[in-house]
């Protein structure tokens, strides 16, 4: 078995942070707020591996570009489910297409389309980003979102893949979901952009909902 580490630094790492900057959110970010970066995530080059979910995740993220964040909580929130969302795209396109498991097929459309839904709003909010911020005073670095991705890492670097497509999309979307729900309850409790904290609420309920359903579905 192929035991995975890091799967999510490849979406983190070759397109960390890689969409249009919020318009009006050119500040600098403090030092503290680096290990954002992709650079502090994971120092290694892209990862090779015979595991076909590993691979759908890298081919996902290989044309994205880096931006840095901006430090304002609604633009990074947004920038960084954006690139959540993709790597989730990209492993339920693996499943549609090569998968052998009807419920899980039909789970991983249902993901798809929905996710890529909210990526094209995501990506309309931040084209029409205002920051919320009073005028003149900074607005205040978070580092929440950045905890959800390590931990997200964390438990998918635990997983020790079986190469069969379907059982691997299970059993990593699971801990892939559970750092979204993390992020979206710290968007719910920072974010100021009513659209934003809206779609955070609606991914909350889809995703324990899905994980709920992941779970179910894990090999006995």
């Amino acid at each position: 078995m192929i035991k995975i580490k890091n799967l999510f630094a490849i979406t983190l790492i070759a397109g960390s942070y890689a969409l249009t900057s919020c318009s009006n959110s050119d500040q600098k970010t403090s030092n503290n707020n680096e290990h954002m970066n992709h650079d502090s995530m994971m120092n290694s080059s892209k990862m090779n591996s015979d595991n076909p979910m590993m691979n759908a995740m890298n081919s996902s993220m290989s044309g994205m570009h880096e931006m840095k964040p901006s430090g304002d909580f609604d633009c990074d929130f947004a920038n960084m489910m954006i690139l959540h969302h993709q790597g989730a795209v990209a492993m339920s396109n693996l499943v549609i297409e090569k998968g052998a498991n009807e419920e899980k097929k039909s789970l991983a459309t249902n993901i798809k389309t929905k996710q890529e839904a909210e990526i094209a709003k995501m990506h309309t909010i931040i084209k029409n980003f205002k920051t919320i911020a009073p005028d003149g005073k900074p607005v205040e670095i978070h580092e929440e979102l950045t905890e959800s991705m390590n931990s997200m890492m964390s438990g998918m670097s635990s997983i020790k893949t079986t190469g069969d497509v379907d059982n691997d999309f299970v059993m990593l979307m699971i801990p892939h979901h559970e750092s979204a729900v993390k992020m979206a309850k710290d968007q719910l409790k920072y974010g100021k952009q009513p659209a934003l904290i809206e779609m955070a609420q609606q991914m909350i309920t889809d995703q324990e909902k899905e994980i709920n359903m992941f779970k179910a579905l894990l090999p006995k």
